[in-house]
């Protein structure tokens, strides 16, 4: 009016503080037929408290017991499950839901899920590969080749074997030692002058052995 009063509308403004509900009934299964996989499952209900009760997305978290560390995976807010595609051996899963306003809370520790693999690795490792046999003394022979790749529970060692005709093959040692790349091992008790032809296989942790390496000759000096 004229005395300089006047009337302010004020805005009202809903700022969404409240935490959304939690993820629930959280379950995680092995997949029967795939080695290395866990579906793991949820439900979500909004809370009544909740002033935009929509959910953005959700994280599932995922630790191995021997790891300090937790792997995430981040999914839409309409998403009720997550294929684990690298799930060796035991692992515990949560679930935090995340809403719009970026109020999240985690799955209570009741609602952790603790599993264990039942499917274990079923591929075997890579061959071994750029392999030289070397003779060092009358006796002796070194043998180096690159190490092998496991892509499920890893290389456990190598055995290798040896024949003087061909056709006869003995395993000559196994050794779970031998971890370094190039990988190096000495035959400390051959016979001189003599002719021989090794290869080498690598096994990983569930005993898989992969296909032989290509042969390689070695003549040992003269005594």
């Amino acid at each position: 009016d004229d005395r300089g009063n006047s009337d302010v509308d004020a805005l009202r403004i809903n700022i969404d503080n409240n935490v959304p509900a939690q993820a629930d009934n959280i379950d995680a299964r092995n997949f029967p037929d795939s080695a290395g996989r866990v579906r793991v499952t949820w439900d979500w209900t909004p809370s009544t408290s909740d002033t935009v009760p929509v959910i953005n997305r959700f994280i599932v978290y995922r630790k191995a017991p021997s790891s300090s560390s937790e792997q995430q995976a981040a999914l839409p807010g309409t998403a009720r499950e997550f294929i684990d595609t690298e799930a060796w051996g035991n692992g515990t899963y949560r679930v935090k839901a995340v809403d719009t306003a970026g109020n999240s809370i985690l799955s209570s520790a009741k609602d952790r899920v603790r599993i264990k693999a039942t499917v274990t690795d079923a591929w075997p490792p890579s061959s071994v590969s750029e392999a030289s046999a070397t003779a060092i003394s009358w006796k002796k022979a070194e043998l180096i080749w690159s190490a092998s790749t496991d892509m499920g529970s890893g290389v456990a060692g190598y055995s290798w074997s040896a024949t003087d005709d061909l056709y006869n093959w003995t395993i000559v040692g196994q050794s779970s030692d031998l971890i370094n790349d190039p990988v190096t091992y000495r035959d400390p008790d051959l016979k001189p002058g003599k002719t021989y032809h090794y290869t080498a296989f690598a096994f990983d942790e569930e005993g898989n052995r992969s296909a032989p390496g290509s042969w390689w000759p070695i003549t040992t000096m003269m005594r």
